[in-house]
């Protein structure tokens, strides 16, 4: 079963006579190995295909469990966010290159479904992008 099954299975199960919160973890795209050099052309060119093929899994997650809020609890809210940057930046020196190391680092994005409450549209299907190998 693959985790957006998982998650949109156990999502059945949550209660609906009162408001919940549920908090689940995707390691998805996940961040670089201890090993990783950003120097090392190689290695970044191999962490590019698994971020990118990994990306796509966590966007098709995404719009699993988006999909089933939409059908069967229009109320709920989804708060999408990591918890750090990809660590790209392994071994560079922050004297390096300082906003990029702890961006990198420390940096946290986050998202909001549904958009209205962010006073904007939600964008139209058609019009959403993922990241695939061609760019």
């Amino acid at each position: 079963m693959s985790r957006g099954d998982f998650l949109v299975r156990e999502l059945t199960t949550v209660g609906r006579d009162r408001p919940q919160f549920v908090i689940a973890h995707i390691y998805r795209p996940g961040h670089t190995t201890n090993s990783f050099r950003y120097h090392n052309l190689n290695d970044r060119e191999k962490f590019a295909e698994s971020y990118i093929r990994k990306s796509n899994e966590a966007a098709s997650y995404l719009r699993r469990i988006i999909d089933h809020l939409r059908d069967n609890d229009p109320t709920a809210i989804l708060f999408v966010f990591g918890d750090h940057g990809m660590w790209l930046s392994r071994g560079m020196q922050i004297d390096e290159e300082p906003t990029f190391v702890i961006q990198d680092r420390f940096a946290v994005l986050g998202g909001v479904f549904p958009m209205v409450l962010r006073g904007e549209r939600e964008v139209p299907q058609d019009d959403r992008r993922v990241a695939d190998a061609d760019g």
